[in-house]
């Protein structure tokens, strides 16, 4: 008998990754998301897309009805925004999502956070998920994650949280697309020379280990897992294999993080002041991202899991590029 499974931020990248990857599993699939134009191509034999708010409590019981199992993989994930926002949707919505869960006695609750909780502007190699987090988180979005992750650990139903770092490959609309951003000009800033040490994931192995938190849960409840694709390297070796797989000619720029970090504090500073709604091009957290290192110990995956990666970061860049070409048609 197959197990039905709920999907928020099914229209996401991770979730689309993970909607590939519960329907090869035989799962029936209930899928939420933001995006209806994404979210009714994705309707077929094994998956159901239904529309609507997640700070609808009236929805999420309707979500949750006959459900076996709950992935979350909603979230407003940004490194700008005000504080309300994030707590609306990143821990009152996970609160009532815990709250219809329970209520309507689902099995099993499979929670997406971040490692971004980790960072604290400091070098940071092999972290593992029992290290002390930060006194101050380094934004809005992680604090609000954090804050989310107790909601689930506290709450009476199975679970297990995942901290994938940089997840890209298909749909992916955050990572490589920022990167591609910022190096528009035919340059890209880098400091310490890109020294500092990145981890990144393909969004199909952060599928498959969510798909094996579900199918071991009963010996892993309360369990938080690191996940990255197990290739640490230098953030500059990073953007050279994104750059090479667009077949862009971007040269990277050294340039002194403390004046350029600086600059980006006066940036958000005002920004906030200004009560602008756009994003500014650079912020504080991105550019310290580029500065210090901050790579995941994912033994206890690798060990629960059984994970192992199988897509690279090579070839999942080669499948970001061959879908945004064709999204780009």
């Amino acid at each position: 008998m197959s197990k039905t499974a709920l999907v928020t931020g099914a229209t996401g990248g991770l979730g689309q990754h993970l909607l590939r990857a519960l329907s090869r599993e035989g799962y029936q699939i209930r899928a939420s998301g933001r995006n209806s134009v994404i979210g009714n191509s994705l309707n077929s034999s094994t998956c159901q897309f239904i529309g609507g708010d997640l700070r609808d409590s009236m929805h999420i019981q309707e979500l949750v009805k006959n459900v076996d199992v709950v992935f979350h993989c909603a979230a407003l994930s940004s490194p700008w925004g005000p504080m309300s926002d994030f707590r609306a949707m990143n821990v009152t919505m996970t609160q009532n999502l815990l709250d219809a869960a329970i209520a309507t006695k689902v099995a099993k609750f499979i929670h997406v956070s971040t490692p971004s909780i980790y960072f604290n502007h400091t070098d940071q190699l092999d972290i593992p998920e029992n290290a002390n987090l930060p006194s101050n988180f380094v934004n809005a979005y992680a604090a609000t994650k954090a804050e989310a992750e107790q909601r689930v650990l506290a709450a009476p139903i199975q679970s297990a949280i995942i901290r994938p770092r940089g997840i890209f490959g298909e749909f992916d609309t955050v990572l490589v697309p920022r990167i591609l951003k910022v190096a528009a000009k035919g340059k890209i800033p880098i400091f310490n020379h890109g020294q500092a040490m990145v981890d990144v994931t393909y969004g199909g192995n952060v599928a498959d280990a969510m798909v094996a938190m579900d199918q071991r849960i009963d010996r892993l409840n309360n369990r938080i897992f690191n996940l990255s694709n197990d290739e640490p390297m230098p953030i500059a070796t990073l953007l050279k294999k994104v750059f090479d797989a667009m077949g862009q000619n971007v040269k990277l720029k050294n340039m002194p993080f403390g004046l350029v970090h600086s600059l980006t504090r006066v940036i958000e500073a005002t920004s906030l002041a200004l009560g602008r709604k756009s994003e500014p091009k650079f912020l504080p957290y991105p550019v310290a991202l580029m500065r210090y290192s901050q790579t995941l110990d994912i033994a206890a995956a690798k060990r629960e899991l059984g994970y192992r990666p199988t897509v690279t970061v090579d070839q999942g860049l080669a499948r970001f590029v061959e879908w945004h070409k064709g999204k780009s048609l």
